[in-house]
């Protein structure tokens, strides 16, 4: 274990009884730390406790002395990567015990329990029997992500995991339009990805004629559908690109399936006309009552816990507790990016498709240069890529550091490496969800030379709006 960049000024996450007697042995003290990974694995039958060799816990009870091996456990931010970094941890762990109560208590659980014993709480602790458990320091927190393994007679493997499933293998969104919910849908509208609105769209300047699409949903009641949920307000409808003159309502509407819809509601047939809208996406209130959300971090963050690990359809939010996201980061990056003065406005669903959460989440930081990465409690944390220290207290950096003592038969070249000089940045950024593409450039160039190297950023969660 490493401790990087430590600051005697900023709080530490372990307990001073757990720092005391890791200093023990140091600077010529004669005593030793009694120091030990104990895990926790809380299988349906009940938690089974490891260790490498027999320890008492007053507070805890015994950890057995069956645990074989740790694997490496991994929990680094490289901050010249945008993906979330990928973590799992694995343990073998004997199935035979000293005594005839422990024996053979995993292959039991499997048998008993195999279809429930995917997703059980792994906990892997730094701890000592100097101080109580509270004292001691939880190095990882998730859950097995399958089933043992055999790999020997009376030997398991168990591979752990944060809990990163959703995440892993979901989309945004989940559902598409069909009969059942909605009967008297327009064939065009069937088969649609639900839309999800973030942020304000405002067509002035990017095209006019309507920001948002929407889709018919209703033939007979002239219902026309823009975003899931409740929306803050729609500002202007459009009828074949002009403000509309038609009388119209905003109403919401929950379908056949049980999904809550914001809706636009014409009292007469529009016919072939193709209606779309200018309009403000949730509010921090799920009736739309509440401010609306601007704060890009705060908009992902609303549709990871409402239509991520969660499946929001109608009534109260989801508490922001209800999912594995480290509140201190977001709440502290939140920050760092309003007083950036951002505004962040998104389009998900409907004609651009469904987009998997790690693409969603990598493109997201690529965008406003921040990192992801899972903090020791299980949680998924978020700090700025430009200050990587600025919350000391989770971040494991990857070291960006050359060793010469290493380094003393191949010395490092540092040659000026003109060709990987970016001389020319592209920023798109305005999206316009009806149009499919940004509607600004920003370009910056070296003027010096002629010959050169172009990358291209796309701001798609941008403000919509100039």
């Amino acid at each position: 274990m490493s401790l990087h960049h430590y600051d005697p000024a900023v709080p530490h996450t372990m307990s001073s009884w757990m720092l005391e007697e890791l200093s023990k042995g140091i600077g010529g003290a004669p005593d030793q730390p009694q120091v030990y990974i104990l895990v926790d694995v809380m299988f349906p039958g009940g938690t089974m406790r490891f260790a490498k060799e027999g320890v008492g816990s007053a507070g805890s009870g015994s950890y057995d002395g069956r645990l074989l091996s740790a694997g490496d456990l991994v929990r680094a931010a490289n901050v010249l990567v945008s993906g979330i970094p990928d973590q799992e941890i694995e343990f073998e762990v004997s199935d035979v015990g000293e005594r005839s109560t422990n024996r053979r208590l995993i292959a039991r659980e499997v048998a008993t329990h195999k279809n429930a014993i995917r997703n059980s709480t792994v906990q892997d602790w730094l701890a000592t029997t100097a101080c109580p458990r509270a004292g001691w320091s939880l190095r990882f927190n998730g859950h097995l992500s399958g089933l043992p393994r055999q790999v020997s007679p009376g030997v398991w493997r168990l591979r752990a995991r944060p809990n990163d499933t959703i995440l892993k293998h979901g989309s945004i969104p989940r559902r598409k339009v069909t009969t059942s919910a909605w009967p008297n849908a327009h064939p065009d509208a069937l088969d649609q990805w639900h839309p999800i609105v973030l942020g304000k769209h405002v067509s002035a300047s990017l095209g006019d004629g309507g920001a948002l699409p929407t889709l018919y949903l209703d033939t007979v009641g002239f219902r026309y559908g823009w975003t899931i949920g409740t929306g803050k307000t729609v500002t202007t409808v459009y009828e074949d690109g002009a403000v509309t003159g038609a009388a119209y309502s905003l109403t919401s509407v929950i379908d056949g399936e049980g999904t809550l819809w914001s809706i636009v509601d014409f009292t007469t047939d529009r016919g072939t006309a193709v209606i779309t809208v200018d309009a403000e996406g949730p509010t921090t209130i799920a009736d739309g009552s509440g401010s609306l959300i601007t704060n890009p971090l705060d908009q992902l963050r609303h549709v990871v816990t409402q239509y991520g690990y969660n499946d929001y359809h109608s009534g109260n939010y989801y508490a922001d507790s209800s999912v594995p996201l480290d509140a201190g980061s977001w709440a502290r990056t939140s920050a760092y990016l309003a007083n950036k003065a951002h505004e962040g406005a998104q389009y998900l669903g409907g004609a651009a498709g469904t987009r998997g959460w790690l693409q969603l989440l990598s493109d997201f930081a690529d965008q406003y240069m921040l990192r992801f990465f899972w903090t020791n409690a299980g949680t998924l944390a978020v700090i700025p890529a430009v200050d990587p220290y600025l919350d000391r207290r989770l971040l494991y950096a990857d070291d960006q550091w050359l060793r010469a003592n290493e380094l003393a038969l191949s010395p490092p070249s540092f040659d000026f490496d003109e060709q990987g000089i970016k001389r020319e940045i592209i920023v798109s950024y305005a999206p316009s969800a009806v149009e499919g593409k940004s509607f600004r450039d920003l370009k910056v160039s070296d003027v010096t030379v002629s010959d050169r190297v172009t990358d291209e950023l796309d701001f798609n969660w941008s403000a919509a709006r100039l």
